[in-house]
This record gives C-alpha cells, sequence and structure tokens, in this order.
C-alpha cells in the first residue's frame, strides 16, 4: 500500500492503541505521507524500525550508531539467529 493510499478515507478514520499512545494517525499518517526528511522525529515514531531500536538501545531519538543490529537486520544486512 502506498503512502498515499495510507492516507485514504479508510486508514485515517479507524484508531488503534498504538496510535493512540503516539497521537493523531491521520496527523501522523499526513506528515509520513509528505516528509522525506530521513531524521525526522514524527517519521520514527511511525516507523517500527525505529520503534524496535528505541526499546531494544534505550534511545528515543533517532539511530546514530552504524553498528545498530535494529537497522540492520531490517535492512537484510544480517540474519535472525537461533
Amino acid at each position: 500500500m502506498s503512502r498515499e493510499q495510507m492516507l485514504g478515507e479508510g486508514m485515517t478514520t479507524q484508531v488503534s492503541p498504538y496510535s493512540y499512545r503516539v497521537g493523531s494517525l491521520k496527523g501522523i499518517l499526513k506528515h509520513y505521507a509528505d516528509c522525506f526528511h530521513l531524521d525526522c522525529l514524527e517519521c520514527h515514531r511511525f516507523n517500527p524500525v525505529v520503534f524496535e531500536h528505541v526499546l531494544f538501545c534505550e534511545d528515543n531519538r533517532n539511530c546514530r550508531i552504524p553498528g545498530c543490529l535494529s537497522i540492520a537486520r531490517a535492512t537484510g544486512r544480517i540474519m535472525e539467529t537461533a
């Protein structure tokens, strides 16, 4: 689904517990569709990769660590190990 489709009526009228916690889902989706800045904190609250990094690295900002395992796993640079 494209970012433009996510802004459609169906996605913006539903509110999940996650969206309630981070603010209005409609506002986040609108911002996410318009923003092209990779370090934007508003986008990172909506991005599950950065959300995972925040939980594991205890960092509430953008990851600036080149060896972050959360981001490496998401980009396919490392595989999950058992």
